[in-house]
């Protein structure tokens, strides 16, 4: 990024903890000195050491976790033979000292990068943010056969221990928690292949269970939502469950007001939202939100679905089905122009789900809309145009991106977006709590 204004960008916000989610160099495979050298190239970039985090005199905190291709080899988890030396790699790149656990010479040595800090509240000593880093791979099982042995209903995505002290964290009290993930959380299972194909399906565990789908349903999902075909969480139905449910029992119990994940991997960024239902287990409903962000610098001009994106207007497909569609505006129809859902030609309000390059609706696709009481999306903005699949919050091929959450304790707002800084464009959902 040499040259860019992606740091000074970063600066400029003046951004108080930088979170590295994962992939933070690219370097497969088990060569742990091409994985040095891949750090220190990363670390040596001309922009990055003049402006970045490191920058001499004026460093900003940093938080870190990783993904495949920092930690092992493409979607690997814990079959990877070279875990603990990754680790150590990871230890001396972003100076991790010997009181942390996750560091070689801690007498409580223990693998995995997962950590966390509690951020006090500005000029008090009550709790404010929680950032909680998972680590999404030393614990994961194979998600598919080519990776490894399947599991079936088995099938983890942390391990035990890392689920244990999870739920230590999840008790602790803060007014926000910001939970990261190498990868997606949100978006939904991608239902469009065989359930076979999935390791965590039942059938490679004797299929006396049916674990699979009753996940997808315990979360409010069915086969009409809609989800990538790249690695997320929903891939272990099962640990999505978990991870969203238990999120959802910690709002409850008053352990905190609001749960922003942000993610990387991916490369594009989007923003989402989720409300997890009623659940005996879990407690009353709730709305997840999470902010993908990746990467430094990345194009990936496609279109991807996610029923679980934001939307500032939802509806269903042509008349049935979940309101998980987003309205596309503005539409032309009929002559005119439509900057919300209209009755014109209906006794329902309905909305164009699809355009062409002169913003006419195309027809088939179009959906009737839900109520604005349903709607996730709370005050929203966007200038991004370096956007795919028709979404103001789906950011794809800028030459750069970046996360940020704002935390307003006063006001009791958090405001979570994405800054495409060479465009000098960004794209925002504040929610208040």
């Amino acid at each position: 990024m040499g040259g860019s204004n992606y740091w000074s960008d970063v600066r400029a916000r003046g951004t108080d903890l930088w979170l590295w989610l994962g992939d933070n160099m690219y370097m497969d495979g088990t060569d742990m000195n091409a994985k040095r050298m891949a750090y220190n190239a990363a670390r040596d970039e001309e922009g990055y050491v003049e402006m970045g985090p490191v920058k001499v005199g004026e460093k900003i905190p940093v938080m870190a976790t990783w993904d495949d291709h920092d930690c092992c080899s493409d979607n690997d988890g814990n079959e990877f033979p070279c875990l603990a030396e990754s680790q150590e790699e990871f230890v001396k790149h972003f100076s991790v000292p010997a009181s942390d656990p996750i560091h070689q010479d801690h007498l409580g040595y223990r693998l995995g990068v997962y950590n966390s800090r509690m951020f006090l509240k500005p000029g008090t000593d009550e709790n404010g943010i929680h950032a909680i880093m998972l680590d999404a791979r030393s614990g994961r099982d194979p998600t598919y056969s080519y990776h490894g042995a399947c599991r079936g209903a088995d099938t983890q995505m942390l391990s035990e221990q890392q689920w244990v002290w999870l739920e230590n964290e999840l008790s602790l009290e803060s007014e926000v928690k910001i939970i990261a993930s190498g990868i997606q959380v949100l978006p939904p299972t991608d239902q469009t292949k065989g359930r076979s194909e999935f390791c965590s399906d039942d059938s490679h565990s004797g299929g006396h269970t049916s674990t699979f789908a009753d996940s997808i349903a315990e979360v409010g999902e069915d086969a009409e939502w809609y989800g990538t075909s790249y690695e997320t969480w929903a891939e272990i139905p099962k640990e999505r469950l978990k991870l969203l449910g238990l999120v959802q029992k910690s709002i409850n119990e008053g352990k905190t007001k609001v749960v922003v994940f942000v993610s990387g991997d991916q490369h594009w960024a989007e923003l989402m939202a989720k409300k997890m239902p009623e659940s005996e287990k879990f407690g009353p409903s709730q709305t997840l939100y999470e902010v993908t962000a990746s990467g430094i610098p990345r194009h990936f001009n496609y279109d991807i679905v996610n029923s679980n994106r934001l939307r500032d207007r939802s509806c269903d497909t042509e008349g049935s089905g979940p309101y998980n569609q987003a309205c596309v505006f503005p539409f032309r129809y009929q002559g005119a122009t439509y900057e919300d859902c209209t009755t014109t030609g209906s006794n329902v309000a309905w909305c164009s789900t699809k355009t062409d390059s002169t913003n006419s609706h195309m027809s088939g696709y179009w959906g009737n809309c839900d109520s604005r009481e349903n709607e996730l999306a709370q005050k929203t903005f966007s200038d991004s145009t370096k956007t795919c699949t028709l979404s103001d919050y789906h950011i794809c091929y800028a030459l750069g991106n970046y996360g940020f959450i704002d935390v307003d304790f006063e006001n009791k707002e958090v405001k979570m977006g994405i800054k495409t800084p060479t465009e000098d464009e960004q794209a925002f959902h504040t929610i208040s709590y």
